[in-house]
């Protein structure tokens, strides 16, 4: 019967794992022992370990430490083993800083449990074509958002390079979450993160084109550009707590912190520029980039009748912005 040695951490996972089919393994910071502890407050030859082939009881001997052998039934209460000790499969011990959780091959472990509809949908769309494809996306939908916004055809070519930006900013989210994944958890999933950022990118895109469209039918203008941050704000909020989730061993307390970090920025900007301009609550001056893209899309008009239907709506031809 073989002992399975793991070395975890206080969050119980597994940071290395050693099989001995030994009778006896030792366990120390000495070069000569079976399993090598880089640990200053273990000893030369700290513990040693056997398994029982009758009764599958794991025999744990102290060789006379310095700090001694702890026994940790539940994280932060542990008690000091004295000489020799039988412990259980799955047992916890720690020795100086290190946390070793002993199990023995014939270990029960429970059945294996069906990945749900989220990790199937996950498997199936994270591969390098999806990825290709996003970008394309992204892309297409970055040169149409600038063409509606200023329909000029001499300005493609600028357009399709500043599309080309976004697809790197796009990348480059990625990167940096698959970086933090690979330093916290060891696996970087670099396409994941990549396919969230596309995919944020995509939905406030398509707010680009459907949010402006309230300036003209809610009671108030400044409520729009209200429901406008809150939407961004939202995407932010779901992207970042994606990638939070898969980058970070963080429970949902630490993941829902982190992913409010950029939403709750740009809604305690709205709350200050309203407090600093009172009027801006009541008149939001007309800004083409934002209607425009939406109405060309929705109407069939010219970018030229559109610009005098706007203006004539706002009175810029006449003096300040008023929306009769």
């Amino acid at each position: 019967m073989a002992l399975i040695v793991e070395r975890i951490n206080r969050s119980n996972h597994v940071l290395t794992l050693n099989r001995f089919c030994e009778p006896v393994v030792s366990v120390g910071r000495g070069f000569d022992q079976a399993l090598i502890v880089d640990d200053l407050f273990v000893d030369a030859q700290h513990v040693q370990l056997s398994v029982d082939e009758l009764t599958h009881a794991i025999q744990c001997v102290d060789l006379g430490s310095k700090n001694g052998v702890w026994v940790e039934p539940v994280v932060g209460k542990k008690y000091r083993l004295h000489g020799k000790a039988q412990l259980t499969s799955g047992d916890i011990i720690v020795i100086g800083r290190t946390r070793l959780r002993l199990c023995h091959s014939a270990h029960h472990v429970p059945e294996a449990q069906a990945l749900t509809l989220r990790h199937r949908f996950i498997h199936a769309v994270s591969i390098w074509p999806v990825v290709v494809v996003m970008a394309v996306i992204v892309a297409i939908v970055s040169i149409v958002e600038s063409y509606l916004a200023l329909p000029v055809a001499t300005a493609l070519k600028r357009y399709s390079l500043e599309s080309l930006y976004v697809v790197a900013a796009v990348f480059a989210y990625g990167v940096a979450w698959a970086s933090v994944g690979r330093a916290l958890r060891g696996d970087g999933r670099f396409v994941t993160q990549a396919l969230v950022a596309g995919a944020g990118v995509v939905v406030l895109s398509a707010l680009s084109f459907t949010v402006p469209w309230f300036a003209y039918h809610l009671p108030s203008e400044a409520v729009w550009g209200v429901v406008n941050t809150m939407l961004t704000a939202s995407v932010f909020f779901i992207a970042v707590l994606a990638s939070v989730a898969m980058a970070t061993r963080l429970m949902w307390l630490g993941r829902v912190a982190a992913a409010l970090l950029v939403p709750s920025a740009m809604v305690l900007n709205l709350v200050i520029t309203y407090i600093d301009r009172p009027e801006s609550v009541a008149r939001v001056p007309y800004q083409r980039v934002l209607v425009a893209p939406a109405s060309n899309y929705r109407s069939a008009i010219g970018s030229s009748a559109f610009v005098l239907e706007a203006q004539a709506l706002y009175g810029l031809s006449d003096g300040p912005a008023s929306k009769e």
